[in-house]
């Protein structure tokens, strides 16, 4: 397994509320920066837009995606949008969501391995395994559609959520988040609950793994398939 999120009890003390999720986002665009009829290009992510020389790649004044405005339209029939996303010592299961007004974006990534797609209206999310000592990944949006397709609002992160087993308001004087010890290592999707959950130290938390009681210091949790 490849490292993913390491948290120490100094940061854990910071923790306010109920539930928090711990988002390190490694990319992010909505297009706010562009003016209509832009075509994002180079940049810190090395963009590029293609439309087999149809000109039709390009923002738009608009947000049928259901995202803000503007929105990159990406061009039928053959049109895609790539970015290059540095790593910086990342790696592990990566999380990929964005918006689009129609569900036929392929989905592709040099460097790393997509998963399968889920969906819950115009809002896709990807899982994307990215190998330790990578570089950068090369993320690109196809459409191979006989249609235009909106997109916006495009995130890359990693994020795993410690929170309360119970919000009464009797317990609100009362210690509700996990205790996470030293060189404890989570993974993406972990849930933790609990005021008196303890991960002890040299932990291996795997992804998409839900957690409620403590786990003994070097234990390594993987989810049970």
């Amino acid at each position: 397994m490849k490292k993913f999120l390491r948290l120490s009890l100094v940061a854990l003390f910071a923790i306010v509320f109920n539930v928090v999720s711990a988002e390190d986002i490694l990319w992010s665009e909505d297009f706010s920066s562009y003016a209509a009829n832009d075509v994002p290009t180079g940049g810190t992510y090395n963009y590029v837009c293609a439309d087999n020389g149809k000109n039709l790649t390009k923002i738009y004044e608009a947000n049928l995606a259901t995202g803000t405005s503007p929105e990159l339209l990406i061009g039928k029939s053959g049109g895609s949008f790539t970015a290059t996303i540095p790593m910086n010592g990342k790696s592990g299961e990566l999380t990929l969501n964005f918006l689009a007004n129609k569900a036929s974006l392929v989905v592709t990534a040099t460097n790393g391995t997509v998963g399968e797609k889920s969906a819950a209206g115009n809002s896709y999310t990807y899982p994307i395994t990215v190998e330790a000592g990578t570089e950068s990944v090369t993320i690109t949006f196809g459409n191979i559609s006989k249609d235009n397709i909106r997109f916006d609002n495009v995130k890359l992160y990693q994020g795993v959520t410690l929170g309360a087993l119970s919000v009464q308001k009797e317990l609100m004087n009362k210690k509700r988040h996990p205790t996470i010890e030293d060189d404890v290592t989570i993974y993406s999707g972990a849930t933790i609950l609990g005021g008196e959950t303890v991960i002890g130290k040299g932990c291996i938390i795997g992804g998409n793994t839900w957690i409620t009681k403590s786990v003994p210091a070097g234990t390594t949790v993987i989810q049970k398939k």
